[in-house]
């Protein structure tokens, strides 16, 4: 992925399906919503999405019939947590 790219080794994000998130505070660190900015992830119960950088906006896979998609806003449902990969500015 895009991460990947730039050499950025990224874990499992989704605390709803790694309970544990062994070796999250080594490579993130959790973002308040004031202060977000393209490339943080926001995490959802069951749902990972990705900033883009223009305001609020997120692309992520919404479902089965949708694919991937851009929607204008992280805040169309609560979010749990957004993290920023540590190194990236």
């Amino acid at each position: 992925g895009v991460y990947k790219h730039f050499g950025y080794k990224i874990y499992n994000t989704n605390p709803y399906y790694v309970p544990d998130l062994r070796g999250y505070k080594k490579a993130y660190v959790e973002i308040d919503a004031k202060d977000i900015q393209a490339g943080d992830i926001v995490f959802y119960s069951g749902h990972v999405a990705l900033l883009t950088g223009n305001g609020d906006e997120i692309v992520h896979a919404a479902n089965k019939s949708d694919g991937v998609k851009i929607t204008k806003s992280y805040k169309y449902t609560t979010p749990i947590k957004i993290v920023r990969v540590k190194g990236v500015e």
